[in-house]
């Protein structure tokens, strides 16, 4: 977490994010039976740290799964912040900003 601290202080603001899979046809189809629920599908994609970041220029997407680095995905220029929103394959909820306090909290908790 000390990597990531380091880099999280550098930005101008960050966000966490909730990322979950696009819901397509057959997803709809088996959440009717209740497959998806039992092999836990939905619940795969909460274990993911997920924030969105704010630089001078440009935003990303940082992935983390137990504090290591699975993904960093670089937003296009006229990205604009939405409470959801989709990227790659993912729906993403902004849940709320992340303040300097929950900083100490990143780079004490680990």
């Amino acid at each position: 977490m000390e990597e990531l601290y380091n880099y999280l202080i550098k930005s101008e603001k960050v966000y966490l994010l909730e990322r979950r899979k696009t819901v397509k046809w057959w997803h709809m189809l088996f959440d009717l039976v209740g497959f998806l629920y039992f092999l836990g599908e939905y619940g795969k994609d909460k274990t993911y740290d997920c924030y969105l970041v704010k630089f001078e220029k440009h935003w990303e997407i940082l992935v983390y799964k137990k504090g290591k680095a699975l993904e960093k995905i670089k937003l296009k220029e006229k990205f604009e912040l939405k409470k959801k929103f989709l990227c790659g394959g993912y729906k993403y909820t902004v849940h709320h900003e992340i303040t300097h306090e929950l900083y100490n909290y990143l780079k004490y908790s680990c």
